[in-house]
């Protein structure tokens, strides 16, 4: 994605060419990161043939070109590494601050901070919630590429606990109408095509399993899914 966007950025194309750049981003990010790089056919075949061979070596050159081979940016993760190493986290916070992290990355707000401050935001929510007492040591602008300010890192920590603010009532447990309420509150009405038809079919779900656990998925409740 970070390669796309730095492309887009200093060139601009067709939009019938967005998914061929898709791809090329994807080869080149694969070629550097996994031992096994996907094959030409597989790449093209996801695009539903809408592109040649050739046309997907050329856009790849062009984006090494463009990028003069400046693809290699360090993540938040490659920083919350460094920082769970550094504070000795257990599996349990490092997975933790994993979790915040990639949950992070579909808010739009991700892209206003630099990796540093994220991996130092997630570092910090963990340690607090797990009262680890030398949190204060996030705040350590050495820490951060460009020094981040205290403020700065508990603003990021404040966007990240928003994404998690929904919490469902164990009351509520089984309650498929009530858990498709929730996330209607959260997500845009556009989502859904047929309102009536998944009120009354969780309606009567509901009535059927008598509080009996089913588990469902969010895409179940979405696109006439059920």
């Amino acid at each position: 994605v970070r390669i796309i966007d730095n492309y887009l950025y200093l060139k601009l194309i067709k939009r019938c060419n967005f998914q061929l750049l898709g791809i090329a981003a994807l080869l080149i990010a694969c070629k550097h990161e996994e031992i096994y790089i996907p094959k030409l056919d597989d790449l093209i075949y996801v695009t539903d043939n809408a592109y040649k061979k050739e046309e997907l070596v050329q856009m790849e050159e062009d984006v090494l070109d463009i990028l003069k081979f400046n693809i290699l940016t360090p993540s938040p993760l490659d920083f919350y590494q460094i920082i769970a190493k550094s504070f000795s986290f257990k599996k349990k916070h490092y997975y933790l601050g994993r979790f915040f992290m990639e949950s992070f990355l579909l808010d739009i707000n991700y892209t206003c901070y630099s990796p540093s401050v994220i991996a130092c935001a997630c570092s910090y929510i963990v340690m607090k919630y797990y009262k680890i007492e030398n949190y204060q040591r996030c705040y350590d602008k050495r820490l951060t590429s460009e020094g981040a300010s205290q403020e700065e890192i508990k603003s990021v920590a404040k966007n990240i606990k928003k994404l998690h603010k929904l919490k469902t009532n164990i009351n509520h447990k089984y309650d498929y109408l009530y858990k498709l309420n929730c996330y209607k509150n959260r997500i845009p009405s556009s989502l859904y095509l047929n309102k009536e038809y998944e009120d009354s079919v969780i309606s009567k779900m509901n009535q059927i399993t008598k509080n009996k656990p089913l588990v469902m998925s969010h895409n179940d409740l979405v696109k006439g899914n059920i």
